[in-house]
């Protein structure tokens, strides 16, 4: 009689640990900030949904409580305001809720998509890290590999041309 409460107890352990494990490794990816509730943005979407758009790099980074919330306080080095920043701001700060980790590098030069802050002044790169495109060496740039991944549905970054920042730019501004 003892053996069944233990295969009870066992099963139950089982049931509730190991499914949470299971959907933990499946939303971990390597060299990603992402998971599975974050959905693949075309390149068109990225654009029309960004308030805020910007090529700058991220000076300082630090949590703070803000109304029993952690708060993610990014200071960036604006090098060229796209689109929601005033021409001559040379320095912004923008607050995300620190809820995941940061795709965002210290010291990375990239082109930053961000939405409309919220009523508390929160916002958040949109996608995650689909809103975070990097400048490599000779201006060329580095999406994530998950926004607007070329096939038959989705029309790709590939066929829009957009290998520099000067054509990125040039393409944001007509979508205004």
């Amino acid at each position: 009689m003892r053996v069944f409460p233990f295969i009870i107890v066992v099963f139950l352990l089982s049931w509730l640990l190991l499914p949470s494990y299971a959907i933990e490794s499946e939303l971990r990816v390597k060299d990603s900030t992402h998971c599975l509730l974050t959905k693949n943005i075309k390149l068109d979407d990225l654009v029309d949904d960004a308030a805020i758009i910007f090529k700058g790099k991220l000076l300082s980074q630090k949590i703070i409580q803000e109304k029993n919330l952690n708060v993610r306080e990014n200071r960036f080095k604006v090098l060229d305001p796209i689109r929601g920043i005033e021409k001559d701001k040379k320095y912004i700060t923008i607050k995300e809720w620190a809820q995941f980790k940061s795709p965002i590098r210290k010291n990375e030069t990239a082109v930053f998509f961000f939405y409309a802050p919220s009523r508390i002044g929160l916002t958040s790169l949109i996608g995650n890290e689909q809103g975070l495109v990097k400048l490599l060496s000779f201006g060329r740039l580095k999406y994530s590999s998950r926004l607007a991944i070329p096939n038959s549905q989705t029309q790709g970054i590939n066929s829009k041309n957009l290998n520099s920042f000067s054509e990125l730019k040039e393409y944001i501004a007509k979508k205004k």
